[in-house]
């Protein structure tokens, strides 16, 4: 298809009521509040690692936001690659 492909070592999804965030690697920063750090692109101070929709987001968890976060990370992600320009 027209779809793109890239390699990952792991993708993690938190689904339900109750996230359940798993540890993350020590290199990732956390804010004052204990959440991690992330840019505009949804990354975190771990290159290649992004956070996105509830897991990032505290309060304010939409479905509308997690697809908008979704689409951001991996349009980066793409762009990373050189898939996309």
């Amino acid at each position: 298809g027209n779809g793109v492909s890239c390699p990952v070592d792991a993708v993690i999804l938190c689904l339900g009521r109750s996230m359940l965030m798993p540890k993350l690697p020590a290199e990732v920063a956390y804010d004052d509040a204990g959440a991690p750090e992330l840019n505009r692109n949804c990354r975190t101070s771990l290159p290649g690692l992004y956070i996105i929709g509830d897991a990032c987001r505290g309060r304010f968890r939409q479905v509308g936001i997690a697809i908008g976060d979704a689409l951001v990370a991996a349009m980066h992600v793409a762009q990373t690659l050189g898939k996309v320009r």
